[in-house]
């Protein structure tokens, strides 16, 4: 996964953070930050918040600094900490053209959501339906047709290939991973 990853539930906006809570009385907002684009929070960012999917405002970055993990922001357009009420728990959101590029393996979460998900030799397993970002590596969440669950990691030992075009993942599955189902040992590959 990569910078601006997450997506909003408005169509072309890219998700970057999300308000937690207001800080301070001066309209100042603690964000979780979805980008991990160094320069998203700089002093003049710009970027638009959506409540629900619907765009309440434009904001632009007066300050930030790290904060027990999340980002302590202040934004031009709030100044108090009613109006910095008013934002919690919105998403923070830039128009898709604005992100940086993609690399080569690298995807948006919006495009993994819904993939189907099958097995090296064509099985069906499930669909994506959730995606856990994490610090070492990201987890795909996995809903089969009869509501199961299951969680794979996202990373080259577990994923033989992404089709972007057919919406395919296919994943080399290991015991233990799949409620149900057999995949091979660990050591077998």
């Amino acid at each position: 996964m990569t910078e601006d990853s997450g997506r909003s539930k408005i169509p072309s906006f890219l998700l970057v953070g999300k308000i937690i809570r207001p800080h301070g009385v001066r309209g100042a907002v603690i964000v979780e930050p979805i980008s991990d684009c160094p320069v998203r929070f700089e002093k003049g960012s710009q970027m638009l918040v959506d409540y629900r999917g619907v765009l309440k405002k434009s904001v632009t970055v007066v300050s930030s600094i790290s904060f027990k993990g999340r980002i302590l922001v202040k934004f031009a357009e709030i100044q108090s900490r009613d109006d910095a009420e008013g934002l919690r728990e919105c998403d923070l959101v830039i128009p898709q053209s604005e992100a940086d590029s993609l690399k080569e393996g690298e995807y948006w979460v919006h495009e993994l959501e819904g993939m189907a998900v099958e097995d090296e030799n064509g099985e069906k397993l499930g669909e994506v339906s959730d995606v856990i970002l994490g610090a070492h590596q990201d987890l795909l969440v996995v809903s089969d047709s009869e509501g199961h669950q299951f969680m794979v990691p996202f990373v080259r030992a577990f994923i033989a290939d992404v089709d972007r075009e057919s919406r395919v993942i296919r994943i080399r599955p290991v015991e233990g991973l799949m409620p149900g189902k057999r995949g091979k040992k660990e050591g077998n590959r």
